[in-house]
């Protein structure tokens, strides 16, 4: 399932957990979950709320003695002895890290010393969880979003006065599409801003879906000329045709993609062909070790590595653990891409997956080199061998609708 966040005045955690519900996560999931994170004496109520005339939920959470504020690790830990699903545990712990991140860059301090006064609350606690098995929950395997609304204003904080939108927020954002809306007051929260920046695979326009479910989550602040809710729409991805230009398979899209970059100059390059390596593994689009002349004439490798902005806070944990990096710099980039298909062919030297596009709406198809290494080796021949019975092979049977279609690999 894909599903498309439909931004219309800001966002917070407790309208995200409610578009969720609203689209067909069921409130027993929702309440299982958070029993799972055994947090004593908190209890969390679903609202239906009304933002001008339109109906979304929302939800509420509760708690006596919440402390005045919570250290990361007190978050880490709470979390880390829960018993949550084991995915939704570290894909939640790694948000958290993320924003422990931003918080210490903001105050000068070492992240694990960051200590969060709202947002170390069991409501923002919740919202992030429950936003994250929420995704799960309804199968939601990639999520899009336009650019983010942004106001203007002031906000009250245990810090004072602090400008709207707040700094956690914007540097959350950083590298992501944004817009003004003519409006004040805090709209999108630092929560809201945390979910958008780890959970969002893409930004940018909304691709064509089956449309299934449509869910509403409202927020309990009022406009006097918008309502304040977000919607998700939820389905499966349209059905790709290889009729006529202009159809789903000549389609092209403007997606992001993460890049993480680091200079080393003290590492054994046998090693950094395993981090390399390693970081393929665990998901990186693409991984570039560039030959560098660093500083005092030593050699070194400049390391590059492509992700999905999905994959951004995995990737850059994995490269700071088994590098001897000190720093990575991150930035989030625009890039046209074509949208592809995946079928297999029989040979005679066993099956062979292609990769199609349609560049300039002519079908192209790629043969996968791992496929064709393995079927050489198995029959004693040339791979190419094995590439050229593949591909005439594909000339007569292209993909057809049913064909699994990506944006990115």
């Amino acid at each position: 399932m894909r599903a498309y966040l439909d931004l219309w005045t800001g966002l917070s955690g407790d309208m995200m957990v409610g578009a969720l519900l609203d689209a067909g996560w069921s409130e027993e999931q929702m309440r299982s979950t958070f029993s799972s994170l055994g947090l004593p004496e908190a209890r969390i109520e679903v609202e239906a709320r009304s933002q001008r005339g339109i109906r979304g939920l929302g939800i509420r959470v509760e708690t006596a003695d919440e402390p005045p504020e919570r250290s990361f690790a007190d978050i880490r830990r709470i979390i880390g002895t829960s018993r949550l699903d084991a995915g939704v545990r570290e894909r939640s712990l790694r948000l958290l890290h993320r924003l422990a991140v931003v918080e210490g860059r903001i105050h000068g301090v070492d992240p694990e010393e960051v200590h969060f006064h709202e947002l170390g609350g069991v409501d923002s606690i919740a919202d992030i969880v429950l936003s994250v098995a929420g995704l799960e929950g309804l199968g939601i395997e990639h999520l899009a979003c336009g650019s983010v609304p942004l106001s203007r204003g002031e906000v009250s904080t245990d810090h004072g006065l602090l400008p709207v939108p707040a700094p956690a927020t914007l540097a959350l954002l950083e590298g992501l599409p944004v817009r003004w809306l003519p409006i004040e007051g805090e709209w999108l929260t630092p929560t809201g801003a945390l979910l958008l920046s780890g959970l969002v695979n893409s930004f940018g326009p909304p691709a064509d879906m089956v449309l299934r479910r449509i869910g509403i989550g409202a927020g309990t602040r009022r406009s006097e000329d918008r309502a304040n809710i977000v919607r998700i729409l939820v389905g499966d991805p349209a059905e790709p045709s290889l009729g006529g230009e202009g159809g789903a398979c000549g389609e092209e899209r403007l997606g992001w993609v993460s890049i993480l970059e680091t200079n080393l100059d003290d590492q054994d390059p046998r090693q950094v062909e395993e981090v390399a390596r390693r970081l393929e593994e665990a998901g990186a689009l693409d991984v570039l070790r560039i030959s560098a002349l660093m500083k005092k004439g030593r050699a070194g490798t400049l390391l590059t590595v492509l992700c999905d902005p999905s994959k951004e806070a995995e990737l850059g944990d994995l490269l700071l653990t088994q590098s001897t990096t000190l720093g990575i710099r991150i930035r989030r980039e625009p890039r046209r891409e074509l949208q592809r298909w995946i079928s297999v062919v029989e040979t005679e030297y066993g099956s062979v997956r292609l990769k199609w596009s349609r560049p300039g709406g002519r079908p192209r198809a790629v043969a996968e080199f791992e496929d064709l290494r393995a079927r050489a080796r198995a029959a004693n021949v040339p791979v190419w061998v094995v590439e050229r019975a593949a591909l005439g092979a594909a000339q007569a049977a292209p993909p057809f609708p049913d064909a699994p279609q990506l944006f990115s690999d």
